[in-house]
């Protein structure tokens, strides 16, 4: 039987996984949508932060009212999935986006949790609940 290795902390975001207080979930969702208009747009593998930039706030390729809403949602995109190639689960993600599109969902998902506080603590209640069911406080 295998035993997982636990890796510190500093070991993980050199990953791309990230440990903030916060996340992006405490304003928006996985911005599943706006993340697959941004890699049609941007296609290349290598390309770099400032393309994917560049790409949501001078093209408005998330087809964003204002530049203040494009600067917003870059920086939940950025939050969610890093958007840096220099960063291994970014690469990992842009590898299989590519590769398998009907899990692109699941994908997103996994890159989310790993780099969003705040999902990755709601994860447990939620996946407990069934599919459709309401939450009552």
């Amino acid at each position: 039987m295998l035993t997982p290795v636990l890796l510190p902390a500093d070991h993980l975001v050199r990953f791309g996984l990230t440990f903030d207080r916060g996340g992006a979930h405490l304003a928006r969702s996985m911005m599943l949508e706006e993340l697959t208009l941004l890699l049609q747009a941007v296609t290349s593998p290598n390309a770099k932060m400032d393309n994917y930039h560049h790409a949501v706030i001078h093209e408005n390729c998330l087809a964003k009212r204002s530049s203040k809403t494009r600067q917003l949602t870059f920086r939940h995109l950025k939050s969610l999935y890093s958007l840096d190639p220099d960063a291994a689960i970014f690469r990992a993600m842009r590898f299989f986006w590519q590769r398998d599109t009907e899990s692109r969902g699941l994908l997103a998902f996994l890159v989310a949790y790993s780099r969003d506080n705040i999902l990755r603590s709601s994860a447990p209640f939620v996946m407990q609940l069934s599919l459709g069911e309401t939450v009552k406080c």
